[in-house]
């Protein structure tokens, strides 16, 4: 009983962080990711995700991300782990404007903690992103060239284990994306996303995980809020 009042506490919170925003633009979409590990011993491994990204639910395909990476445990608490990602941005919903691509390299470091009866992970992640840039020309959008942006992630991860079945936990996390527009320290907030979802461990290294997402993209003069 005890935990579940924990998840419910957690839970409570994250809902007042969404509800101190001004509500403007409202999207409303689903994402869908397969994650596949290969250990290479106690300590390294190798990972592939597939990310596919749709709005107005599963109507319009919005983007798909590909994203293989190298991680080393250091030990029970520190991890290591640098990667590439592809990422393929979908119009549909704007046809005007030509789809568009992203490269990026990143690295990133992981701290792992116990505090009481739940779990939590601080990701810190550092992305170098190469992405088209879209121009005007002859009344027409078109791709040329990339810009080059540099943005850091903070994720903060707790997961609580619920219903006294150690294969079952809830999980909730924060993750604030910041941009460096100049100079050598972030200055301006890109998006912030917040999940929580239950975890169900069907089998040796097979997990499901399903939820609600949240995410707000500051915009001037009219923020977005999307529904996942």
């Amino acid at each position: 009983m005890r935990k579940i009042i924990y998840a419910f506490t957690l839970l409570t919170i994250l809902g007042f962080s969404v509800s101190g925003h001004a509500q403007n633009s409202q999207e409303y979409g689903s994402w869908n990711a397969a994650f596949i590990t290969k250990n290479f011993g106690e300590d390294w491994n190798a990972r592939l995700e597939y990310h596919r990204r749709t709005t107005s639910f599963l109507k319009y395909h919005e983007q798909t991300v590909i994203r293989p990476s190298v991680n080393y445990r250091l030990d029970s608490i520190f991890s290591f782990a640098a990667g590439y990602s592809y990422l393929h941005n979908d119009q549909n919903i704007n046809i005007a404007k030509p789809d568009f691509y992203e490269h990026n390299l990143w690295q990133q470091v992981a701290l792992s903690h116990e505090i009481v009866l739940m779990n939590f992970n601080h990701r810190l992640r550092i992305e170098e992103r190469f992405i088209d840039a879209i121009v005007a020309r002859d009344g027409q959008q078109l791709i040329d060239g990339r810009n080059y942006r540099t943005r850091l992630r903070y994720r903060l991860t707790a997961s609580i284990g619920i219903l006294k079945n150690p294969n079952i936990s809830m999980v909730a996390y924060d993750e604030l994306f910041l941009n460096f527009d100049s100079g050598i320290l972030p200055d301006t907030v890109d998006q912030n996303w917040i999940f929580i979802g239950p975890q169900i461990g069907i089998a040796k290294g097979l997990n499901i995980t399903s939820g609600y997402h949240y995410i707000l993209l500051p915009r001037s003069g009219n923020d977005l809020h999307r529904h996942i």
